[in-house]
Parts: structure tokens; C-alpha cells; sequence
């Protein structure tokens, strides 16, 4: 199944792997905030399907971006730690890097997304292979597909050119797979900041994964359910009232013991830190060279698992 590409990213680098704690010096696990339940939101919250838009729309829109990561994963009873940097220029000319790294026993665990406007190059180095895997996809082909599966479903143009990676990816392709339908004010820190939580539209997953379809309402029902165990029962964005920036994603697991509260425990969690936005970026972050390492050219399929019509 097709989700948010650094969600997945995070957990293939931690699942199937035999993993050790973080040692001293790991970045610092990110401090977890009060998890708003769900309930409606009131009158003068702002939906989160509006809200989630509007981020896009300001990620797209910004002349650049830069900003710090880091992250915990639970896999195979451990709490894994891991770091990385986000960087994008112009979206409409499709300038991004997105950049995550993990320590998976005595390796180090890369994922790396480069993309200078004509090719998005995916670099993913596991510990199990002895030479980074290299992946290629087209730019202006991708984006094609995209524009004309738009135009079968009768959505007419995009507004602006969509980012095919980083951030504002994301936040198109957890749109598309959740239905954000609470909201919640709170803060992280001293930043205050709107929390969504989603759950899994069920039409999305109907899409995209049948065999989950039947697994997720049972698991929605408070009954036993065969659920990957890295698949999130949910997810919660916050992002900044100020300037919709998305500063954390926490997704979570359902409780084995008491599914049908809705409660869970975080399975993952990004937080972005040090953010600045519209600073001068140097256009060398945004190229790549494969050198001598054989690559594979993934532009129809990597087009075909993306959102052609998720928000505007």
C-alpha cells in the first residue's frame, strides 16, 4: 500500500532488521505532547481537510525551505533513533531534498530523496546490501501522468505545479489516505499549533490495498483484526497557527487490549526543527550523481501511487 513516502521510509529502514537501542549521543528522542482525543471540533476550529490544504498551498508556494529532523521508531520491541535535513527551493521547478538516517544495529540506514527539476533520484542504503539500491523517475513524465489522470476523473488543472517528494508530498498523500476530522489547539513547546488527527479512509484503502479494507473496519469494530504491524491506526499533524508549517507527524498503533478506545501508542514519530523559510539555498544540495552504481527507472509506477487529486 501506497502511503507518505518518509512515514514508510522510516519503518522499512527499522522492520526486518535486528536493532539495538540508541546508544549515548543518539539524537534526542522528540518530547511527546498531550494527544488530543477524539471528539468533535468546535464551531470555530477550522476543518482539517481546510486546514491540511492551506499547508500545502503555503509549502508549495514558499521560495525555500530548510529545516532539521529527527525521529523514534518502535520496531521488534526497541526504540530506534534516527536524524536528517529537509531542503527545498522552488517547488514549481521541483527543487527538494529530503534526507533521513538511521542506526540499525552496527549500520547506518540512508534514504535519501534528490530531485533538480528533471529527475528525482531515490538513494536507500540497508543494512542487508552491500551497495546502496538507486532509483530514477523522470520529472516532466511524472507529471504528466499526474496531470492527465486529473483529467479523466474530470479535476481539471492543479493550480500550481505539485511537488512530486519532500514535505508537501507528504502532506497531499496523508490527505488523500486519512480523513482529518478532528482538530485540536494546543502547543508544542511554546509554538502554538493545530492538531489533526486522521483516521483511515476507507475508501482510499478500498483503492489502493482490498485485503486491508475488511482487516481495518473489523479493527474499527473493537474486533480482532489482521493488521500489519506497521500499518498506524491513525496519525496526528501539528501544524504551526502561524505559518501551517508541519512540525511533527506522530503516527500509532492501535492497543491490542482495548482496540475499540481508539487509543494507541506511537509507533513513529518526525518532528522538524530549526526551520527557515525563504533563506538563500545552494543549488548543489539538489543534485545527485549515481556514479558507478546501476539504477532503475521507477517514473510509471512511482507516478501511478501518487495522489492525482488529494487537495489544491
Amino acid at each position: 500500500m501506497s502511503t507518505s513516502l518518509p512515514s514508510l521510509a522510516i519503518v522499512l529502514l527499522a522492520l526486518g532488521q535486528t536493532a539495538e537501542p540508541a546508544p549515548d549521543g543518539s539524537p534526542e528522542a522528540p518530547a511527546q505532547p498531550p494527544i488530543p482525543a477524539a471528539s468533535g471540533a468546535p464551531a470555530a476550529t477550522p476543518a482539517g481537510e481546510e486546514l491540511l490544504r492551506q499547508a500545502v498551498a503555503a509549502m508549495e508556494t514558499h521560495s525555500s525551505v530548510r529545516a532539521d529532523l529527527r525521529f523514534r521508531v518502535e520496531a521488534l520491541d526497541q526504540e530506534m533513533y534516527g536524524n536528517g535535513v529537509f531542503v527545498q527551493g522552488d517547488i514549481a521547478a521541483q527543487q527538494f531534498r529530503l534526507e533521513l538516517r538511521l542506526r540499525v544495529g552496527e549500520y547506518n540506514s540512508v534514504e535519501l530523496q534528490v530531485c533538480d527539476g528533471k529527475a528525482l533520484w531515490i538513494h536507500r542504503h540497508l543494512p542487508e546490501d552491500e551497495r546502496p539500491r538507486v532509483y530514477r523517475v523522470e520529472v516532466d513524465p511524472a507529471l504528466y501522468g499526474l496531470a492527465s489522470r486529473r483529467q479523466v476523473a474530470g479535476l481539471g488543472q492543479f493550480p500550481r505545479t505539485p511537488a512530486l517528494g519532500g514535505l508537501p508530498r507528504m502532506l497531499r498523500e496523508l490527505n488523500a489516505a486519512f480523513d482529518f476530522t478532528d482538530v485540536k489547539v494546543t502547543k508544542l513547546g511554546d509554538v502554538p499549533v493545530w492538531a489533526l488527527r486522521g483516521e483511515w479512509n476507507l475508501a482510499r484503502v478500498g483503492q489502493l490495498a482490498p485485503q486491508l479494507y475488511a482487516e481495518i473496519e473489523k479493527s474499527r469494530a473493537g474486533q480482532p483484526a489482521k493488521l500489519p504491524s506497521q500499518l498506524p491506526a491513525y496519525v496526528v499533524i501539528y501544524l504551526g497557527q502561524d505559518d501551517l508549517f508541519p512540525y511533527r507527524f506522530d503516527y500509532y498503533r492501535p492497543q491490542d487490549d482495548a482496540p475499540e478506545t481508539g487509543a494507541g501508542e506511537p509507533m513513529l514519530t518526525l518532528e522538524l526543527f530549526e526551520v527557515r523559510i525563504g533563506d538563500t539555498v545552494d543549488p548543489r544540495q539538489f543534485a545527485y550523481q549515481p556514479g558507478d552504481v546501476a539504477f532503475e527507472d521507477l517514473t510509471v509506477p512511482y507516478a501511478q501511487g501518487l495522489s492525482a487529486g488529494d487537495v489544491e
